[in-house]
């Protein structure tokens, strides 16, 4: 998503939103200090919000794990909102109702600007697809990513969707995925193929199980592409030949295998 289109967007709703939670703030002050049931709300939000700041290892990330507890906690805080408005002022209801009436038009605009966004995600998918009729099913294909763009990172997917075979997904997915139905001794292959680019060259010239049938490189960036293509050149040139380029994805195969 544009950063630049939605920033002042996010910066006006959050604005009417810590405008809303002070309101119901001042609504709880007003109740006086005996405990309430609806105060666990309030706590819980808290718990979230903290947890999201430190949630912040590799696979914390991979799992978007700080943005689930800070969406939960947005979703908690209003709902205790919804319970102080019970107890607010008539004024300041009013406040209230004032708030959510300009907050829907500035979502609107957020919604439209990441239909917008996702859009334009639609041609590399595509492309991708194309990709998936060039290999031949029941082999081992091993994805390298030159894309950048974060919400492309499960291209991979489109690739496993359309293709009757074992699928090796590039570094950003890693070897979780396989899952303990996996040997651990091939697990860790795999893992070599897909987290070290010159490990294809290697694993092919020892003539290792399992050997890799398909070489796809997806993505249209330059240096990602020539950083892969500079590790599997040596055995790309002698032992594979290119039968797929749309421009975008890149598919070689192993010249034994037709």
């Amino acid at each position: 998503m544009d950063s630049a289109k939605e920033g002042p967007v996010l910066v006006m709703v959050g604005s009417l939103f810590v405008a809303a939670i002070a309101l119901g703030l001042r609504a709880r002050w007003s109740l006086g200090a005996v405990v309430r049931a609806d105060d666990a709300l309030l706590v819980m939000t808290a718990a979230l919000f903290s947890l999201s700041l430190t949630v912040r290892g590799s696979e914390s990330m991979a799992l978007f794990l700080a943005e689930r507890c800070q969406w939960l906690a947005l979703l908690i805080i209003s709902v205790w909102l919804v319970v102080m408005v019970a107890h607010s002022t008539e004024r300041i209801q009013r406040f209230q109702q004032v708030l959510v009436l300009m907050m829907i038009p500035l979502q609107g605009v957020r919604w439209a600007h990441a239909e917008g966004a996702m859009a334009e995600l639609r041609v590399p998918r595509a492309l991708v697809r194309e990709a998936a009729d060039a290999l031949i099913p029941g082999g081992l294909v091993v994805v390298g990513m030159a894309e950048p763009n974060w919400l492309l990172v499960n291209l991979p997917a489109e690739l496993a969707i359309r293709y009757d075979g074992v699928l090796v997904p590039g570094p950003h997915l890693r070897t979780q995925a396989f899952g303990a139905f996996v040997p651990s001794r091939l697990r860790y292959r795999l893992w070599e193929l897909t987290n070290d680019p010159g490990a294809l060259a290697a694993h092919w010239r020892s003539r290792q199980l399992p050997r890799v049938d398909h070489v796809v490189i997806l993505g249209n960036d330059t240096a990602l592409r020539d950083k892969w293509l500079s590790q599997w050149a040596p055995v790309l040139d002698t032992s594979y030949r290119k039968v797929f380029d749309n421009g975008y994805a890149v598919v070689w195969s192993a010249i034994d295998t037709g």
